[in-house]
């Protein structure tokens, strides 16, 4: 027999849409069984009854959209990045939200929040020589004179760096393990996008890095930040 655990794409139990939410209520269905191992297939005219449950997709799905509305509004009123594209599937976003269910809800880094960490730690110093902002202070001038202090530099590299993350051309993505290259780039260091938030950016006006940002979702770790070309 075909199972159904083993087997999703073969084995289908179709009901309408419009059926009855009662609190027992009787309707048709097909189980549909298609050609397996060479045996050929079935359809199978059935009918059932059952209490309404209401489901809790359309509620997790609908925090996955809030998550990308806050992240996006972070995104323009904090950083004052009104034209980059944050690029996030919503049902996988949804997904990610189940999955997360289980953690400690004081612990645990929202979606919206790591987007917030990714972003600032893009503007700040690194330790990193591939990281977007040692990238863009390479470009601002060193010139006996140039500017009053060091930190005038820095804001001159902010201000540079900016300028090339608010673009269209940019791609700042949620990497989740999927392997379509729209849907985030893998991370160069194989970081695990069940545990952290995984964030790939792209900034083709600057640099042909590729670069990552690593948000623990359970907030045990530091976010962290690198590139690689």
């Amino acid at each position: 027999r075909a199972d159904p655990k083993k087997d999703p794409k073969r084995v289908r139990f179709l009901v309408s849409e419009k059926v009855a939410r009662e609190e027992l209520t009787e309707f048709p269905a097909v189980l549909q069984v298609s050609d397996w191992k060479g045996l050929g297939g079935a359809s199978v005219d059935l009918q059932c009854s059952g209490k309404s449950v209401e489901s809790q997709d359309s509620e997790v799905s609908e925090g996955a959209e809030q998550e990308i509305s806050r992240a996006k509004k972070l995104m323009s009123e904090t950083w004052g990045l009104s034209d980059l594209q944050l690029k996030v599937n919503t049902r996988t976003l949804t997904d990610e939200i189940k999955q997360a269910g289980e953690c400690n809800e004081d612990a645990c880094i929202s979606f919206s929040k790591a987007v917030n960490y990714a972003v600032g730690l893009i503007f700040e110093e690194q330790n990193q020589p591939e990281a977007p902002f040692t990238l863009a202070m390479a470009e601002i001038p060193r010139a006996p004179g140039a500017w009053s202090s060091s930190e005038a530099r820095k804001e001159a590299a902010v201000k540079f760096l900016r300028e090339h993350l608010d673009r269209a051309q940019t791609r700042f993505t949620l990497y989740t393990g999927n392997e379509n290259p729209e849907l985030g780039v893998p991370p160069e260091n194989g970081e695990d996008p069940h545990s952290n938030w995984v964030f790939s950016l792209y900034i083709p006006t600057l640099s042909d890095h590729f670069f990552w940002v690593i948000v623990d979702k359970e907030g045990r770790k530091k976010p962290y930040i690198y590139g690689f070309n």
